[in-house]
């Protein structure tokens, strides 16, 4: 992904990345699973022109069941009314 993004930009195109991070209930799973996200940023950020933005989005484990999708929430917002 990286090696795509520099060439669009050596290019002159500009290029956005939008990375989206799931945010877990419980603070102790967070370095099992947003990892990747967080390198592949950094990444993009040192070496190529791109603008990185990430977005958090919070999953609730309770609310996902099987047939069901998961009830997802922004994390930048509070629950919706």
């Amino acid at each position: 992904m990286v090696g795509f993004v520099r060439t669009q930009t050596d290019r002159g195109r500009h290029v956005i990345v939008l990375l989206a991070q799931v945010k877990r209930r419980r603070r102790r799973y967070t370095l099992l699973y947003n990892q990747r996200g967080i390198i592949l940023a950094a990444a993009l950020r040192v070496r190529s022109d791109a603008v990185v933005a990430t977005l958090a989005v919070r999953v609730d484990e309770r609310t996902a069941g099987v047939g069901r999708p998961p009830a997802v929430q922004y994390a930048n917002r509070g629950p919706r009314c």
